[in-house]
């Protein structure tokens, strides 16, 4: 090539092929084995480290060379070892006595395998350690302790405001037509607009409705009709955001954690669904109708702040001049 190739002439050149990226599963030991120039994506895996401030349990590079010569980013990766958490750098030389490791870069993965008993997490959590999932969660919490302790609160609060049992059913089933009405679009609308969006405007909804109830109750304006008007848009806001939140995971963890992405997300909602209408009875006859509403709105607020910590998904536009 350089003795052949003149000056301005064209050079067809086939690129890397393949994908070598850096994993998504973080809960776990990560053993980077190289020689030569193949320290290089690994050393881009430790600089997104440091950018991102998102480690592995534990790091360890082993890179083999022949001489100290050359030993490519040598100090830098001395460097890291103060500034990433965890992180082992062993450089090993193979035609040159030093004080370091000799030998090949094979001898001493097992003696690191063996001696510091690596094995990969089955953490049942270990999708939360993607942080923008974790904060997906955290959202889903929130919103969901609120929206589960409002239906008791209301359900009891009808009943205070009518003695009727029929109305309280009535206000009570409400969120059902609703939520049944616009579960077939929410997964249609979920894929034409941000996702993120969607979600915290659903959120943002509720917020607002909990927060009117309140001041209604405060200035003794509360009928039971407003809270059958506030049961149908709770259920069409529910209807919207499940299905923009649930399409929203794997592009947050990916396939790999997809799967325990789901489960912690079904785990969250069951929760809630178990422990919050318990904790909205109690508030209510020890605060009282309009606390209970407030402290809903609290809930439901960190819920719709977390969600804003969530990177943006615009919709995928598909057509034949676009790719996905």
């Amino acid at each position: 090539m350089f003795s052949d190739v003149e000056p301005g002439e064209k050079i067809e050149v086939k690129g890397p092929v393949g994908h070598f990226v850096m994993p998504e599963d973080l809960d776990r030991d990560f053993l980077f084995i190289c020689t030569g120039t193949g320290l290089a994506p690994f050393k881009s895996f430790l600089d997104e480290m440091q950018i991102t401030e998102k480690f592995p349990k534990r790091t360890y590079l082993i890179f083999g060379t022949r001489t100290q010569e050359d030993l490519l980013f040598f100090n830098e990766m001395k460097a890291l070892v103060d500034e990433i958490p965890n992180f082992s750098y062993t450089p090993v030389l193979s035609r040159e006595n030093w004080d370091g490791a000799k030998g090949y870069v094979h001898e001493h993965y097992e003696k690191i395998v063996k001696n510091d008993n690596l094995k990969n997490s089955t953490n049942i959590f270990r999708s939360l350690a993607n942080r923008n999932f974790l904060y997906v969660w955290l959202s889903l919490g929130f919103s969901m302790a609120g929206f589960q302790i409002q239906m008791t609160v209301r359900g009891i609060l009808v009943y205070d405001i009518t003695s009727d049992a029929f109305i309280t059913g009535v206000v009570s089933a409400g969120f059902a037509p609703s939520l049944l009405l616009f579960s077939m679009f929410g997964g249609v609308l979920g894929e034409k607009v941000n996702k993120k969006r969607l979600i915290q405007f659903a959120q943002s909804v509720n917020v607002i409705q909990s927060i009117i109830i309140a001041s209604l109750l405060y200035f003794d304006m509360a009928h039971w009709s407003h809270l059958l008007l506030v049961s149908i848009t709770q259920g069409a806001m529910f209807a919207i955001q499940v299905p923009a939140r649930q399409s929203l995971i794997p592009d947050l963890v990916g396939k790999k954690l997809l799967t325990n992405a789901i489960g912690l997300n079904a785990m969250q909602m069951g929760v809630t669904t178990m422990i919050a209408p318990a904790i909205g009875g109690y508030t209510y006859e020890i605060f009282g109708a309009i606390n209970s509403y407030v402290i809903v709105s609290i809930l439901m607020t960190i819920g719709v702040f977390f969600m804003g910590f969530v990177p943006n998904f615009p919709p995928k536009l598909k057509n034949k001049n676009t790719s996905t």
